[in-house]
């Protein structure tokens, strides 16, 4: 069964999970994780795959500096805006 899928919010929400880890000054409970995530994926473009092959192919893209940047970018300032405004 093939399935729509985008990578980017993958990789948006497993990085804003790693971030919140590591800051104690705020309770990164499920909603404000998620709020962050959809904060951040509405300023990113999404990379929708269909296949496992396609999957792959996006997070090598990921890996390249820039597009990390640009992730990292959105997501420490959506997580800013969450921690202002919960």
């Amino acid at each position: 069964m093939f399935k729509l899928y985008n990578v980017i919010e993958e990789i948006v929400v497993e990085k804003i999970r790693e971030l919140a880890e590591s800051d104690n000054e705020f309770n990164w409970n499920e909603k404000n994780i998620l709020d962050s995530a959809a904060i951040a994926l509405n300023q990113l473009p999404v990379k929708y795959i269909v296949t496992r092959k396609g999957e792959a192919y996006v997070k090598l893209e990921f890996l390249k500096i820039q597009y990390k940047v640009d992730i990292i970018t959105e997501i420490i300032q959506a997580m800013e805006k969450v921690k202002k405004n919960p």
